[in-house]
């Protein structure tokens, strides 16, 4: 494996988070959307706010 693919690997953890971070926010305003506001939707706002501060860092 070359230094290119390592450097690429090394990214794909930030490009999963931000991913995760796109669909958790579709699923949260579907949520507000369909009027659910419960225990698993706050669970899914707090892994936002997780992923959030993990990409800040």
């Amino acid at each position: 494996m070359d230094a290119r693919n390592q450097g690429e690997i090394c990214l794909l953890p930030q490009l999963a988070n931000k991913h995760k971070l796109k669909l958790y926010r579709c699923c949260l305003e579907e949520f507000r959307q369909l009027g659910y506001w419960d225990k698993y939707v706050q669970q899914v706002q707090d892994e936002v706010n997780r992923l959030q501060a993990l990409a800040e860092q």
